[in-house]
């Protein structure tokens, strides 16, 4: 017998795709259903809603890959509902990694394999912008310099501003020091930069002590001239224009989930990590990374070369997330001193087997996800 699927979510489009054929919505839903698959807000500010379509037996499904930032916040509130609906079954989709005890009605999949899945396929209405990098045959002719795209505004970016600035990347007024080097802050909040926003953040990062009065100045002073658009963006969202971005022989990438606004992992000991993160290796970049603490040893530990034996990443062991910040410049300014394009030439191998890395642990992703859908019955 056929069941019957609800995607209460809208989620059935990202990476369950291959599984849910034409599910029902809200927008259509009538009766009750065998299969009800959810993301995480849903999940968490409506499963009142979600149960009103279940039967004795229904089965919860929610996939919360590609949007596992803030995942200690997130497992409170999981472990809490699951106990408080202890005859309801449950099954969970994460791109991460962590121990917890669960009751039996409770099944989890995490994997950090997961989170190539998003990097392949469509989890939005558009087009994302890691397929068109997938797209891309002529991005390995580097040049010199540093990448570092900054699109959303977190601390962690308006930071990174601000010791950029120190460093003599940027000047006080907007403008990039380097024309090799291709560095955009655009701070964007429903797709555009708001200066509004922009002040609201640094006048709340002085009052948590994350800046002094000298670094708020700084920051202040160039508010007139934000956002930093690098060659090819609009301003908004970027154009990516492969070939001028990703040609830059390092990319200097700024995670989601860093630290700040909520998103410590000190509890659980959660890592999350976003396409983000696989871009340097498909693009065949040297990559420096500003996440949590630990985030490049989840990724070393995938199998990926990080280049250790060209790049200190030290500060990936720094806790104090300001700290780890100005250690990942420091790395930025030694390194730019380097020849690193003498490093990739001679070390090309090892850029092409990273490259490939991602497809063998995208295919093992989709693997561990049939298994578990097939395992537990979810079709």
């Amino acid at each position: 017998m056929n069941k019957r699927i609800l995607d209460y979510g809208y989620v059935s489009i990202r990476i369950l795709q291959p599984f849910y054929s034409l599910p029902d919505t809200r927008d259509n839903a009538n009766g009750v259903y065998d299969i009800i698959v959810c993301e995480r807000d849903t999940f968490q500010d409506d499963l009142e809603g979600i149960l009103s379509f279940s039967h004795n037996d229904t089965k919860i499904l929610i996939d919360i890959i590609s949007e596992s930032g803030n995942l200690d916040n997130f497992i409170d509130i999981f472990l809490d509902l699951t106990n408080k609906y202890n005859d309801v079954n449950f099954y969970l989709l994460v791109d991460s990694e962590f121990n917890i005890k669960v009751g039996d009605n409770v099944k989890i999949l995490q994997s950090y394999k997961l989170s190539f899945l998003p990097f392949f396929e469509n989890y939005c209405v558009d087009k994302h912008d890691s397929q068109f990098i997938l797209d891309d045959t002529n991005i390995y002719d580097k040049k010199n310099g540093f990448l570092s795209l900054n699109g959303s505004m977190r601390t962690q970016r308006i930071l990174l501003l601000k010791e950029l600035i120190k460093s003599g990347y940027i000047t006080s007024n907007g403008v990039v020091t380097n024309v090799d080097n291709n560095i955009s802050f655009l701070f964007y909040g429903n797709n555009k930069f708001d200066k509004d926003s922009y002040t609201l953040f640094i006048d709340n990062m002085l009052a948590n002590g994350e800046i002094d009065n000298d670094d708020f100045c700084l920051l202040e002073d160039i508010s007139d001239n934000l956002p930093i658009i690098a060659r090819g963006e609009s301003g908004e969202r970027p154009d990516l224009l492969l070939r001028e971005y990703y040609s830059n022989i390092l990319n200097l990438v700024t995670d989601n989930a860093v630290g700040f606004d909520d998103s410590d992992n000190f509890k659980y000991g959660t890592i999350t990590l976003t396409e983000k993160a696989w871009k340097p290796f498909k693009t065949h970049q040297l990559p420096l990374y500003i996440g949590l603490p630990g985030y490049v040893d989840v990724i070393r530990n995938l199998g990926f070369d990080v280049y250790d034996d060209f790049i200190d990443h030290s500060y990936d062991k720094e806790m104090n997330h300001i700290e780890r910040i100005k250690m990942v410049v420091d790395e930025l300014n030694r390194i730019t001193k380097l020849d690193m394009l003498e490093f990739y030439n001679t070390n090309r191998k090892r850029f092409v087997k990273n490259c490939a890395h991602i497809y063998k642990l995208k295919a093992e992703a989709y693997l561990e996800l049939n298994n578990f859908i097939i395992e537990n019955d979810l079709i």
